[in-house]
């Protein structure tokens, strides 16, 4: 689902904001994405809130940062990952 998630993030931006759902395979878990200027996410669980709206951006180097002032990036990547992820706490 995060790397789903990526290739939103890295998908060019319309004028106006453009939404997209991922959902999980129970549809329990709803991961909502809006392109427009900035990128943002949120995530519900069973219909309830989880994560509210929250700007989200991508450095990469060499390319700059994906997702903050998204007009016109076309970047595109996709990966797969079959295993757990493990959070890892900011320090």
């Amino acid at each position: 689902m995060m790397a789903n998630f990526l290739v939103l993030l890295a998908a060019a931006a319309q004028a106006a904001p453009k939404d997209y759902v991922l959902l999980s395979p129970d549809k329990n878990i709803e991961l909502k994405a809006t392109v427009g200027p900035d990128v943002t996410y949120a995530v519900s669980w069973h219909g309830k809130p989880v994560i509210v709206p929250s700007t989200i951006s991508l450095a990469v180097e060499g390319k700059g940062v994906l997702g903050k002032n998204a007009s016109g990036v076309a970047y595109r990547f996709s990966t797969s990952f079959d295993g757990p992820i493990t959070v890892v706490p900011e320090q």
